[in-house]
């Protein structure tokens, strides 16, 4: 990609999570802001050559164990697309909030009558679970509490209480290319792998799908009282991971302990196409490779080949 088209890439994510972040803070679903929005998006596109809404997944499956070859097998035959929390991802800023903005929660905390009446309710209740009765656990948790309302051990709260949600927002990551070196590289096996593409209808990718922003520190306008605005944390990047130019599909914030989680297709999501990376016939076993390319029977399959005159992959149809 182009040095200025990279730069007004950078500009227009920036411009597309900010206003993002804005209607999320007034829970607002103004259309007109909304429409500016997928403007925003579609411009993206337009600068990533992608103007079909095809979305890209890459897979390692060269160093699956056989739980997981089973596991995505199924996922493939059954329609089911899988969402990890970013617990679980390679860059550890990750969905992690300012530390700076987790203190100053926790200096709210400390003076706040309601957080400290329904922190001693809820640690009244653990201590009875764990066999204490009403009156000593009624005690404890008050002395617990006070301990808790502590600048230091209210951070330490924060913190803890940050990372538990971080467990629970499931996403889904694409890229918009299908022949990128440096995604076959790190995500498709070392070319071992293969790449899905799915198309998006025009709903589902207005609703929820959203560009990665690429920045040097976290936005400023995250804020101790946004509320469910601060889900655009899922949204910012450091700018050492714009090579991926990222792709992000949430549908929130998901109560269950699962670090990884599997859901049917959304409405609108499709599998149009599948590519096999470079080295795949050196992957596996011969029945494992048949098994998986008999997963997408029906769609069209490509193999990835180099270029003849540059440091370029190609994609022939099988």
């Amino acid at each position: 990609m182009l040095i200025n088209n990279i730069q007004s890439n950078i500009k227009l994510r920036s411009q597309y999570r900010n206003l993002r972040h804005k209607l999320w803070k007034k829970a607002s679903n103004d259309e007109q802001e909304l429409n500016k929005c997928n403007l925003i998006k579609n411009k993206i596109l337009e600068l990533e050559s992608n103007n079909s809404r095809k979305f890209y997944r890459y897979k390692s499956f060269y160093d699956w164990d056989n739980e997981r070859f089973l596991s995505e097998i199924d996922c493939l035959r059954n329609k089911k697309l899988t969402l990890i929390s970013p617990s679980l991802f390679n860059d550890p800023y990750d969905c992690r909030f300012p530390i700076k903005l987790m203190s100053d929660t926790a200096k709210i905390m400390s003076s706040d009558p309601v957080w400290k009446f329904f922190r001693e309710k809820e640690t009244k209740k653990i201590f009875k679970e764990s066999g204490f009765s009403n009156k000593d656990a009624k005690k404890k948790a008050k002395e617990f509490t006070e301990l808790s309302l502590k600048k230091s051990r209210a951070t330490y709260y924060c913190r803890n209480r940050v990372e538990e949600i971080r467990k629970k927002i499931p996403i889904v990551c694409f890229s918009t290319r299908p022949d990128d070196m440096y995604f076959w590289s790190h995500y498709g096996g070392n070319h071992r792998g293969f790449c899905i593409e799915y198309t998006f209808n025009e709903k589902l990718f207005n609703e929820y799908l959203h560009p990665v922003e690429y920045t040097e520190s976290w936005p400023s306008d995250f804020d101790k009282n946004t509320k469910g605005a601060n889900i655009s944390i899922i949204l910012v990047k450091s700018l050492d991971w714009l090579q991926e130019l990222e792709w992000r599909m949430s549908f929130g914030y998901d109560g269950n302990n699962k670090e990884i989680m599997k859901m049917p297709y959304p409405e609108g999501l499709s599998v149009s196409a599948v590519y096999f990376g470079l080295d795949f016939h050196n992957s596996r076993n011969q029945k494992d490779r048949d098994s998986l390319i008999k997963s997408f029977d029906g769609v069209d399959q490509f193999n990835i080949s180099l270029d003849n005159a540059s440091y370029k992959l190609r994609s022939i149809k099988k």
